[in-house]
């Protein structure tokens, strides 16, 4: 499934490229969920444009809920920037099943992506 969601952080490699970048969606609430981290599908181009865009956004923390803890250290950033991803689809804890970097999506608001789950299914409607 392809879904857009927000990037509120990055994490780098020690070569100081990006890694991963952290997603989130709004919840039914409005706060703000981190949803998991894509950490494929970016090309040179991607590691570029990204990176610069988001040195611009930077924050000195997580802008809302987060419900995984990492190892890692991260790079927390304003939630502005949307990215499309493809996943598998959710685990039983609303995270993103192996979520894969598609493409920056500028033309959207992150104010607008919103988890919108059929309650059941957990289909993203």
């Amino acid at each position: 499934m392809n879904i857009d969601v927000i990037i509120t952080g990055f994490t780098k490699w020690e070569n100081g490229n990006i890694a991963s970048i952290v997603l989130a969606m709004y919840d039914e609430e409005h706060r703000l969920t981190e949803i998991g981290k894509a950490r494929v599908g970016f090309n040179d181009k991607d590691i570029i444009n990204i990176f610069a865009r988001l040195h611009a956004y930077s924050s000195p923390h997580f802008p809302g809920k987060l419900r995984s803890v990492s190892a890692e250290e991260i790079f927390w950033v304003n939630p502005v920037l949307v990215c499309e991803v493809n996943a598998k689809g959710w685990t039983d804890d609303l995270q993103l099943y192996e979520p894969v970097f598609l493409r920056l999506k500028d033309e959207k608001n992150a104010g607008r992506i919103y988890m919108n789950f059929q309650k059941k299914s957990r289909k993203i409607q």
